[in-house]
């Protein structure tokens, strides 16, 4: 009887992963597609825009955020080359300023907020996306 008791334990526990396991897929769908709209709907071309290296980070109380390298065309219909950007869970997106040498001081301090936030919420890939 123990047995049995324990093969049943065993097939609940190997049903529960994998049903996480597909949700937890499903989910991570639903997040990068969510998460790309949100962050091309934020430049002025959203259909020119490019991604890569993308991936998902897990950072405090189990927040998802997806980061990567995004270019799209800016008003003049140009690439402005690729930069860093997130996306919280929360769809609010942040990208990278870029501030150059011959930056303002409000620019750079722009640029050192967005790598600070950046270091902080996707420095733990869980998982590369596309």
């Amino acid at each position: 009887m123990p047995t049995t008791l324990l093969q049943c334990t065993i097939l609940v526990a190997a049903a529960m992963a994998s049903a996480t396991a597909a949700a937890r897929t499903y989910n991570d769908y639903l997040v990068v597609s969510e998460a790309k709209q949100a962050a091309a709907d934020a430049l002025p071309d959203p259909k020119s825009v490019r991604f890569r290296g993308l991936f998902l980070s897990e950072h405090g109380d189990s927040k998802i955020t997806l980061c990567g390298e995004i270019n799209g065309k800016d008003r003049t219909g140009r690439y402005t080359g690729f930069r860093r950007f997130l996306v919280e869970d929360t769809l609010d997106s942040m990208f990278d300023p870029q501030a150059g040498p011959g930056a303002t001081p409000g620019e750079a301090m722009l640029q050192g907020i967005f790598g600070r936030v950046h270091q902080r919420v996707c420095s733990n890939k869980v998982k590369d996306v596309r």
